[in-house]
């Protein structure tokens, strides 16, 4: 059983002038990290990839993620997602 607390954290990075979107904390609710990229690439219509466990997303995304990451993954609470 995993005892890291149970989160996911959204944070903006700039790079010049792109915006991506770094996504953590699937594996805190047994999500698999490579279906969620596939299902957030496909909902987004963005670049994505992973970097260790970190979903990373073309542009600036963390509204469209706040409101929608509880509806497309019934198992995280709005409750658990966190913007940094």
């Amino acid at each position: 059983m995993n005892n890291a607390p149970q989160k996911i954290e959204i944070q903006v990075v700039t790079e010049g002038k792109r915006s991506k979107t770094r996504i953590s904390g699937f594996h805190t609710f047994d999500i698999k990290v490579n279906d969620a990229k596939k299902t957030l690439a496909k909902k987004l219509g963005a670049g994505c990839n992973l970097d260790n466990n970190v979903i990373v997303l073309q542009g600036d995304n963390v509204d469209y993620l706040l409101e929608n990451l509880p509806t497309f993954f019934p198992s995280i609470p709005a409750k658990s997602i966190v913007e940094l």
